[in-house]
């Protein structure tokens, strides 16, 4: 259980996710109301899976994103001294 815990979905390959996805995720057998009927545990290891597969995508989208808005404060903060140099200099 700690293992499922402390999983990193960001450091799993897109490899690995997508045959998740395509083999597993995406099947309407794998939808956790069904499994539930065989087995509660493994309805929940369905909402896990879907859940990190969900997660991964949304990261794999942000991340370019957080990249970006780190240069762009960078460089605000950039234009903020400068700014401030100039004000004190008036």
């Amino acid at each position: 259980m700690s293992m499922l815990m402390d999983y990193n979905v960001e450091k799993t390959s897109e490899k690995i996710w997508k045959k998740a996805r395509d083999n597993y995720i995406s099947k309407p057998q794998f939808e956790p109301s069904a499994v539930k009927k065989v087995s509660l545990a493994a309805s929940a290891l369905c909402i896990w899976s879907s859940a990190s597969s969900k997660y991964q995508a949304v990261t794999k989208k942000v991340a370019p994103k957080k990249l970006k808005h780190a240069e762009v404060t960078a460089v605000l903060k950039e234009a903020q001294a400068e700014l401030q140099i100039k004000l004190d200099e008036v």
